[in-house]
């Protein structure tokens, strides 16, 4: 009997090509079991390391930014946030203060995209997995209503085995409208 590891970036992703459809919608036969994708994700939306089997993050120098549109927006207002570098297959991005979860991430127009809720929050990481490669992502952000200073951590993950975690945009300081 051969054993399978499999990446939970990669099962969400697999489901989601292969019906041509965003998580959300994916049911499984014969028991039409739905795809979670919020439970999928929860074991590493604090610690941001996907379970690519038996792989670590790497600790050299990460050939990936996260670059802001602005360092300061208005409360409510969405903000564009970028990933660019080398070819990469995925990331998992999150606007953080300290250790909590803020603001939400607008949907995206294709099928690559998948927003997840990290507890206690909703909508508040966004997931993106292409086979092909992309050097550049650009995503929404709408900021939280209150006033704070947020960083943007992204995972990106150039292969199965090859991914870095914690590269942080600069400093966003959400102001009052």
């Amino acid at each position: 009997m051969k054993t399978f590891i499999v990446s939970v970036f990669g099962v969400v992703a697999l489901a989601a090509l292969c019906a041509a459809k965003p998580a959300e919608s994916i049911w499984f036969a014969p028991e039409h079991a739905r795809l979670d994708i919020n439970a999928i994700l929860a074991p590493i939306c604090q610690s941001m390391i996907p379970t690519h089997g038996e792989s670590v993050p790497q600790t050299s120098a990460s050939p990936y930014k996260v670059t802001v549109a602005k360092t300061k927006v208005a409360a409510g207002a969405v903000l564009n946030v970028t990933v660019s570098g080398s070819d990469f297959k995925g990331i998992f991005i999150e606007a953080r203060r300290n250790t909590t979860l803020v603001g939400t991430f607008e949907p995206r127009a294709d099928n690559y995209t998948f927003i997840a809720s990290c507890s206690p929050g909703k909508n508040n990481a966004l997931f993106y997995e292409n086979r092909a490669g992309v050097k550049e992502l650009t995503v929404q952000w709408k900021a939280p209503e209150t006033p704070e200073t947020v960083v943007f951590r992204c995972t990106t993950v150039k292969s199965f085995s090859v991914f870095w975690v914690g590269d942080e945009s600069a400093k966003v300081k959400v102001v009052k409208s």
